[in-house]
Parts: structure tokens; sequence; C-alpha cells
């Protein structure tokens, strides 16, 4: 049993008793704990959000201190991507200069 399950029996309740939409809502809750987190989704989920910030960035008038926000967030989501990649790129440029290299 799920700790999510444990909860709507502490509250008298089974799942076959929720409306439609509350099972909805009870069936993401539970793939959300149950859902292995894995660098790839953590990129996919700054990558996303790089794109968001940037088309509400490019998109609106802002003010200043939305200017700075977003200029803030951009800089913040790039350097988290690039901390993310770096040893995988670093990996891949040694594994290139290693097939470069002619022993003799």
């Amino acid at each position: 049993m799920s700790r999510l399950n444990d909860f709507l029996l502490k509250l008298g309740l089974k799942i076959e008793d929720l409306r439609p939409e509350e099972k909805e809502t009870y069936q993401k809750m539970e793939e959300t704990l149950t859902e292995e987190m894995t660098i790839d989704k953590i990129l996919e989920f700054i990558i996303g959000e790089l794109a968001r910030i940037q088309q509400e960035f490019a998109g609106n008038e802002t003010s200043i201190e939305k200017d700075f926000l977003f200029k803030a967030q951009i800089r913040n989501y790039t350097a988290l991507k690039y901390y993310i990649e770096s040893p995988k790129l670093a990996k891949e440029k040694l594994e290139e200069y290693l097939r470069n290299l002619n022993p003799k």
C-alpha cells in the first residue's frame, strides 16, 4: 500500500469511493510519488523552464523589476543546466581526444 492510500484510509475513504475527477487526481499524485527522478528529467525540466521564461521575457512589456527577475532566472537555470551537463560533456571530449590520438 502506498502512503497516499494509507492517507485515504485514515480519512475513511477508499479509492472506489472517489469521484472520477478525484480518481484522476489520485492517479497523478500516485505517479508523482512513485516516479523516479533522473538527471534527464531534471534537464528536461530546466530546458522547459528556460523556454517558458524566455518566451515570457520576449513577449511581454515588463517593468525593470520583472526584467531583472527574468534575467536572473535565465542565468540561474542556464548555470544549473551547465553544471549538470558538464561532466557528460567532459567525458565526451576526453573520449573524442583519446580516439583521435595515434599511439605509436
